[in-house]
């Protein structure tokens, strides 16, 4: 299929669900561009990356603390084992932080709507976890 059927497939299929471009990134956790972008036939939806959701071992805790998010994780922080980075990617911008065997599994990052928190353990690999934007009451 080329990226034009993708484009109108994608359309298509996001229509017949009665939703709009906004809901539809909303669910994917993507910019309402990027489905745009797809819809048009500029570019294409990409193979999701190989991270694992968050588990028992590497279970991602969120506060947030002075505007920012305080990300950190319960995990040993051995040479041999340990978190080797956390980062976080929204729509348009990724943050990146390196951690340090024997420092502690936790970063901060700018609080700013929805994204996708990845978190990469040198034994086991990448989890990720994901951000949703606050519903206002």
């Amino acid at each position: 299929m080329d990226i034009k059927n993708t484009g109108r497939l994608i359309a298509a299929l996001r229509k017949e669900q009665h939703m709009t471009q906004k809901e539809l990134a909303e669910l994917l956790y993507l910019s309402d561009r990027t489905i745009s972008k797809w819809e048009r036939g500029a570019g294409t939806p990409l193979e999701p990356l190989e991270a694992k959701p968050e588990d028992d071992t590497h279970a991602i805790s969120v506060e947030t603390i002075d505007g920012e998010y305080y990300v950190s994780v319960q995990h040993v922080m051995t040479k041999e084992h340990h978190i080797a980075f956390m980062a976080y990617l929204t729509g348009d911008k990724l943050y990146l932080n390196r951690l340090y065997p024997e420092g502690d599994a936790a970063s901060r990052f700018p609080r700013i709507g929805m994204g996708t928190l990845y978190v990469y353990c040198t034994d086991d690999g990448l989890y990720r976890k994901y951000i949703r934007r606050e519903r206002k009451a």
